[in-house]
């Protein structure tokens, strides 16, 4: 029967050890994700902003924009549509398609 103990002692013992290197490296996995991770999704970011997904969203907003820019006679709602595209425009990492880049050029001198 002391045999049967010290048994299930030396097994609750190993249990404690494996827990407690299991949260040792837990903690530093911790570690490497803050060093880590923000590299890994500054380049999952550029990766994004290559894609054709994003490209043709963004080319897709400021062909809408510049609709709405045309469309509407209200000054105040243009001036907002002009800053709007302004921006959109310049945060856009990527060469702008011809027309696009012709509208923002003239909102630009405007």
């Amino acid at each position: 029967m002391k045999t049967f103990f010290s048994g299930v002692g030396i097994v609750l013992a190993a249990l404690v050890a494996i827990v407690a290197v299991a949260f040792f490296f837990n903690g530093l996995d911790y570690g490497i994700f803050r060093t880590f991770a923000p590299l890994r999704e500054q380049v999952r970011n550029d990766t994004f902003k290559q894609s054709q997904a994003y490209n043709e969203g963004t080319v897709g907003d400021l062909m809408g924009i510049k609709d709405q820019y045309y469309q509407t006679k209200d000054q105040a709602a243009k001036e907002s549509l002009r800053e709007t595209f302004i921006y959109k425009a310049q945060h856009y990492p990527n060469q702008l398609p011809a027309g696009l880049q012709s509208f923002y050029d003239t909102l630009k001198n405007q």
